[in-house]
């Protein structure tokens, strides 16, 4: 659901505001969800 959200945002044009950060959020949750 997070995942798919970013891409909204990606797609609605927030890689201008800084797609660094949602990726780097976006791996975050990934990882925390795989330590589970």
């Amino acid at each position: 659901s997070s995942i798919e959200d970013a891409e909204k945002f990606i797609e609605l044009g927030a890689s201008r505001l800084g797609t660094s950060r949602i990726v780097k959020i976006v791996k975050n949750q990934s990882v925390e969800e795989g330590t589970y």
